[in-house]
C-alpha cells in the first residue's frame, strides 16, 4: 500500500500517494477500534500467555542458560543490556561451573532461568535448531543471541537454585566519574580484545597520537610487573609524540575512560624474552579516512548497518559517497572505500582504472557480498566463486560476472538434463523458495595469527548467511583467514544442496594489490546492528588491513598478472 511517489501503476491499477495516506489512516484507526472493542479478550489473552509460559518451562528438562565472556566486558555488558530491556531476568553466577568443556566463573559469568513469565523469548533467543516443520521463511530462521554476540554459553540441566547469585536489576543512570589521570611512562599498552577498543584507537589518532601495533606476542615489563599481552595490543610510545607527555598520557586517560579500558604502563622498552619494542614486528598505524559508497544499486540495510556500526557505536567520521558520483571525487582524500552487498556493473573502464590505480597507491578497499563477488570478477580480488550459486537467497545481480561452462561442463548438464525427473509445475515455487538461504548461523574457522584476527581468542566463530553465495579459498595458502568449516551449520534452515556448497569455502578473503589491499567478505559481518561477535573482523579490516603483507611471492602487481577487463 505504499506509492513510493506521486503516481503509481500496479497490477490492481493507478493509485497516488494521497491514497497511500488515506489507507494508512484509516488502517491504524481501525486497529485501534478494534483493539478497544477486544479490549477484554486481549487482556485475558496476555494473561493466558505468561500464565502459560511457567508452565511450559517447568516441563522443560532444561533449568537455565549460563553464559560469559572473560576478556571482552563490553560485548558482555551489551548483551546483557539487551536482556533487561525485554525485560527477562538475569542472575550473577553464584559459583563456578563447567558445561560442555567450557568453565564458568562468577563475576564474569550470568545465568538466566527459563522459569519466568518472558520464557518463549528467551527459548528463542538461546535455543539453536537445525529441523523445522516448514522449509520456507519469510525472515532469518534463527535468532541465537549467545552466537550473534560470540559469547560462549551452556545449558543446565540440574537445579538452577545451585548457581544463582544475586539478580541483576536494570542499570540506571550515574554521574559519569571524574577522569583521573594516569602517570608518565616509557609507552601504554592497550589491548585489541574489547568491543570497544578500535573507538579508542580512532580518539588517539584523531588527537594526532602515535598509535603502533604489536604483530606478534609480548612480554613486556609494567608498572605492576611483568605481563604477557596478545598480538594486536595498542602501542603507545610516549616520546615522539607531537604533544607533552603529560598531556599525552591525560589524553590517553581520557579516551581508555570513555570506553572503560584499561591503560598499562610500560616502564621499558626492553624485554626478557620475545621482541623489544624496537622491533619491526611492532607496526605504526596511519589515520583512518574511510568513507562508505551508497546510493542507486546499493543496499540501503547494509550500508545503515555499516554506518551504525562506525558512526553510532565507534564515534568515527564517515562520509557517505553516491556511488555514480564516486568518480568525480578526489580519491586520495580517502584511504578506505566501502562497499557493501550491491550492484557496481554500472562503473565503467576507465572508473576501474581508477579504483585500481588509488588501491595500488595504498587505498584499502573492503567489500561484501556481491560487491566480493563484483570485485573478483573484475581482478581486483585474486579469488573465485562458484558459478551454481542459483542465485537461492538475496544474492541475484543483473549484469554481474558468471563463469562461462566449458564443453565438457555443458555436455554434463545435457546430460543431467535427459534423465531429470519430471516435477508438477504447482509444485516449482515451493521446492525452489525452499533453496533460498534467508537466515542461518554457520561455523567458522578463524587463524588467529593474522591481522584480521586481532582481538579474537577462540578459532571458531559464528557468523550470519542470507545468501547463497561461495567464494572458493584463495590460492593463496596465507590469504584466507576465515573458512566455514566441514560441518558449518549450527543454527537455522538451510538446504542440503546449499549446506554441501559451503563446506569448507572461504568466507573472508584479503590479499595485497601493490600497496594497497582488498578485504572481500562472502558474508555481511554487521548484520542488523545487532551481530557483535563478527563487528570485530569488519574494524579489522579497516584499522589493520594496512599492515597486511604481501603473501604470495608468484603474484605480481603488473596489470599483466590481473583481469582488467569487465566480465
Amino acid at each position: 500500500a505504499s506509492s513510493r511517489g506521486h503516481r503509481r501503476e500496479s497490477p490492481h491499477g493507478e493509485f497516488d500517494f494521497p491514497f497511500t495516506i488515506r489507507n494508512q489512516v484509516r488502517t491504524s484507526l481501525s486497529t485501534l477500534t478494534a483493539a478497544a472493542a477486544q479490549r477484554v479478550p486481549l487482556l485475558r489473552y496476555q494473561q493466558r500467555f505468561y500464565r502459560d509460559a511457567i508452565a511450559l518451562a517447568n516441563a522443560e528438562p532444561l533449568h537455565a542458560y549460563v553464559f560469559g565472556e572473560t576478556k571482552d566486558a563490553s560485548r558482555l555488558e551489551e548483551m546483557l543490556t539487551l536482556l533487561e530491556r525485554h525485560q527477562i531476568r538475569v542472575h550473577q553466577l553464584g559459583q563456578a561451573v563447567t558445561l560442555d568443556g567450557q568453565s564458568f566463573q562468577p563475576g564474569s559469568s550470568y545465568v538466566v532461568p527459563i522459569a519466568q513469565p518472558q520464557y518463549r523469548l528467551l527459548k528463542a533467543l538461546f535455543e539453536t535448531r537445525t529441523t523445522f516443520e516448514d522449509n520456507i521463511f519469510y525472515d532469518v530462521s534463527t535468532w541465537t543471541l549467545p552466537l550473534a554476540f560470540g559469547i560462549p554459553y551452556g545449558e543446565l540441566t540440574t537445579g538452577p537454585q545451585d548457581w544463582l547469585g544475586e539478580q541483576l536489576r536494570p542499570s540506571k543512570d550515574e554521574a559519569i566519574p571524574e577522569v583521573a589521570g594516569i602517570e608518565e611512562a616509557y609507552a601504554y599498552a592497550i589491548e585489541w580484545d574489547d568491543y570497544f577498543a578500535p573507538k579508542v584507537l580512532y580518539q588517539l589518532q584523531q588527537a594526532d597520537i602515535r598509535v603502533a601495533v604489536s604483530t606478534v606476542p609480548l612480554h613486556l615489563q609494567t608498572a605492576d610487573g611483568a605481563r604477557d599481552f596478545p598480538q594486536g595490543t595498542l602501542l603507545i610510545p610516549a616520546s615522539r609524540q607531537a604533544m607533552a607527555p603529560s598531556d599525552c598520557a591525560q589524553l590517553i586517560a581520557v579516551s581508555a575512560h570513555s570506553a572503560s579500558l584499561t591503560v598499562h604502563r610500560i616502564v621499558t622498552g626492553l624485554t626478557s624474552q620475545g621482541v623489544d619494542l624496537g622491533s619491526d614486528r611492532i607496526r605504526v598505524l596511519e589515520p583512518l579516512a574511510p568513507a562508505l559508497i551508497v546510493g542507486s544499486g546499493v543496499s540501503h540495510y547494509e550500508a545503515g548497518e555499516a554506518w551504525h556500526l562506525l558512526d553510532h557505536r565507534m564515534g568515527m567520521t564517515i562520509p557517505l559517497l553516491e556511488k555514480d558520483r564516486l568518480f568525480s571525487l578526489d580519491l586520495e582524500r580517502y584511504t578506505h572505500l566501502i562497499l557493501v552487498d550491491g550492484n557496481y556493473a554500472s562503473w565503467t573502464e576507465d572508473q576501474l582504472t581508477a579504483l585500481k590505480r588509488w588501491i595500488k597507491k595504498g587505498g584499502i578497499l573492503v567489500t561484501q557480498k556481491r560487491a566480493t563477488r563484483w570485485a573478483a570478477a573484475q581482478g581486483l580480488l585474486k579469488v573465485q566463486f562458484d558459478a551454481d550459486d542459483k542465485n537461492k537467497g538475496h544474492d541475484h545481480q543483473d549484469g554481474d560476472h558468471h563463469e562461462s561452462k566449458s564443453k565438457p561442463d555443458k555436455e554434463k548438464e545435457q546430460a543431467e538434463l535427459a534423465t531429470t525427473a519430471p516435477l508438477p509445475y504447482s509444485d516449482y515455487h515451493t521446492n525452489e523458495d525452499a533453496k533460498r538461504t534467508s537466515g542461518a548461523i554457520f561455523r567458522t574457522h578463524l587463524d588467529l595469527s593474522h591481522p584480521l584476527a586481532y582481538g579474537y581468542r577462540s578459532k571458531e566463530v559464528a557468523t550470519f548467511r542470507n545468501s547463497n553465495l561461495v567464494m572458493r579459498p584463495s590460492k593463496n595458502p596465507y590469504a584466507t583467514p576465515l573458512r566455514y568449516t566441514n560441518d558449518p551449520l549450527i543454527s537455522g534452515y538451510v538446504h542440503a544442496e546449499n549446506l554441501e556448497r559451503f563446506k569448507n569455502q572461504a568466507a573472508l578473503v584479503a590479499d595485497k594489490l601493490g600497496k594497497g589491499a582488498v578485504i572481500g567478505f562472502v558474508d555481511n559481518p554487521n548484520f542488523r546492528a545487532f551481530w557483535y561477535g563478527t563487528n570485530k573482523l569488519f574494524l579489522n579490516a579497516l584499522f589493520f588491513g594496512q599492515i597486511i603483507e604481501a603473501t604470495n611471492t608468484k603474484d605480481t602487481d603488473d596489470a599483466s598478472a590481473m583481469q582488467d577487463h569487465h566480465h
